[in-house]
């Protein structure tokens, strides 16, 4: 594509960008995939709108060249590069084969461990502020007293982010100090700004080649952009990993732990900083190992066909499929299920009517029915506390095939 596009007329400008959708290529000769293209299309658009005041997106003058962008974006499609490549969270093993690699004892071990903990407790992007991180960015602060005091750090500076420049970043999460842990994240945070040069301000400073006293280990210079942004490959590299991971997989590795432990997404997003639930979709829609396994556990256990074949609980624990098992093969609790509403208001209306042919139900005409809203109930489903204080409710026993009501179940 030309240069100076902004100077040639509207509809060799329309021939060009024609052309230009349906050829581009990466400098290995690949096509692009379309969220390249598209984001390609949005810059040209936002350069010759503010030279020439013309809208390549919109203006009729450039059917053209839209419809070529819709039918290669259809057609990359059906070649696969449709799709956004998000990046995958770091494996369990491997995360702890990086952890256990750094050593703290060094200048560059250390800020590696510093800048890991920080990606991961704070879920920060891949290289979004870093570079203009300073120290006083961060407060030290305590939780509780005696025994139960917890020092924790937390990023107290309002961040402009990527997506949403007009507003600030509004994560909240804390990174806690782990008592008695070597790798204490608070630890080797204090170690580390007590080890920075005080001549600079920023936060990740350039570490020293060699280090003549204990006191400082890094230079008064900060890291720059593209350094921060290559930490992780670097960190896999010396950890001797087969795989390279980027920064941002950091950000993805904190969802996915927060997601597979159960965290409500505005939780997750307290931490994180995402605007919405369904940006974090990119991240909680990996599913681990371990969760494809227990669910291939249950799909197998279903199609056994012996008789002491039995869905596997262990699998996918649920306390409520717990809860009704035990309601389920316990007699006792069975036989003291309260009424359900609908069964009720049946059983008053029995009870109060004049028609009613039962004996022992219309000897209790003139029983009064107090029904209580108010009482509390077991972990199991439907099943009453009973207890001092509460109304003699109608409760219902089956045994035998015979259904009795009785009121006089608990002592008045």
């Amino acid at each position: 594509m030309p240069t100076d596009i902004e100077n040639y007329p509207v509809k060799e400008l329309d021939s060009i960008l024609s052309k230009f959708y349906a050829e581009a290529r990466n400098k290995n000769g690949e096509l692009y995939k379309t969220t390249t293209l598209k984001n390609t299309r949005y810059g040209i658009n936002r350069y010759l709108t503010e030279k020439r005041d013309i809208d390549i997106m919109k203006d009729p003058d450039f059917m053209k060249s839209n419809k070529m962008f819709k039918a290669m974006s259809i057609q990359l499609k059906r070649d696969g590069l449709g799709g956004i490549e998000h990046y995958p969270p770091i494996e369990e093993d491997h995360i702890k084969t990086i952890y256990s690699s750094l050593t703290q004892m060094d200048p560059v071990s250390l800020q590696q461990k510093v800048f890991i903990d920080l990606m991961l407790y704070f879920g920060r992007r891949g290289r979004e502020n870093l570079r203009d991180l300073k120290v006083k960015d961060f407060e030290f602060s305590k939780q509780g007293g005696g025994d139960k005091e917890h020092r924790y750090i937390r990023i107290q500076r309002d961040e402009l982010t990527k997506n949403h420049k007009e507003d600030t970043n509004t994560a909240v999460g804390k990174m806690y100090e782990v008592k008695d842990d070597a790798k204490c994240p608070v630890k080797s945070f204090i170690k580390y700004t007590t080890k920075l040069n005080t001549n600079c301000e920023y936060f990740f400073q350039r570490p020293k080649t060699t280090i003549n006293d204990d006191s400082v280990w890094y230079d008064a210079s900060p890291l720059g952009h593209n350094t921060l942004g290559a930490m992780m490959p670097a960190i896999c590299e010396k950890a001797g990993l087969g795989k390279r991971y980027t920064n941002h997989s950091l950000r993805a590795t904190t969802v996915h732990v927060l997601d597979e432990a159960d965290f409500a997404g505005r939780h997750i997003m307290s931490v994180t900083g995402h605007k919405s639930e369904n940006s974090l979709k990119t991240y909680t829609g990996f599913t681990s190992d371990r969760a494809l396994h227990n669910m291939s556990n249950v799909i197998s256990e279903s199609l056994r066909t012996d008789a002491t074949s039995t869905t596997s609980t262990a699998a996918v624990p649920d306390r409520n499929v717990e809860d009704m098992f035990q309601i389920e093969n316990d007699s006792d609790i069975i036989d003291f299920m309260l009424l359900s509403d609908s069964q009720m208001n049946n059983l008053c209306q029995d009870i109060t009517s004049t028609k009613s042919s039962h004996g022992p139900v219309a000897a209790c005409e003139q029983q009064q029915v107090n029904v209580n809203k108010t009482a509390t109930y077991s972990s199991y489903p439907c099943i009453n506390n009973f207890g001092n204080g509460y109304p003699n409710y109608p409760v219902i026993t089956n045994n035998y095939g015979n259904i009795n009501i009785n009121y006089n179940i608990i002592p008045k």
